[in-house]
């Protein structure tokens, strides 16, 4: 999960039973488009390593966040169970 060859980070997501996914992650996706299920965020180099610096200081006093996927098209979208938690 890195970033352009040199840092990298990614969030372990809680198992979404109702969608029957596991192994979620929330991760960098610049090694090309697209990630195996997890959410993959496209951003330029500064910005996913700011974002990795943000989620490092905030589960520093943090266990865990919900997180809304909420994608155009997306078919998993307005079913039950859209969010997960993060760690």
């Amino acid at each position: 999960m890195q970033i352009y060859g040199n840092q990298g980070w990614k969030v372990f997501l809680s198992d979404n039973v109702a969608l029957n996914r596991t192994a979620l992650r929330i991760h960098p996706d610049t090694n090309g488009e697209g990630t195996a299920g997890c959410v993959g965020v496209r951003e330029d180099s500064q910005t996913l390593i700011q974002l990795g610096n943000y989620l490092q200081n905030y589960f520093r006093t943090h266990e865990t966040f919900t997180l809304t996927v909420d994608v155009t098209d997306n078919p998993n979208y307005n079913n039950a169970g859209n969010s997960s938690t993060g760690q």
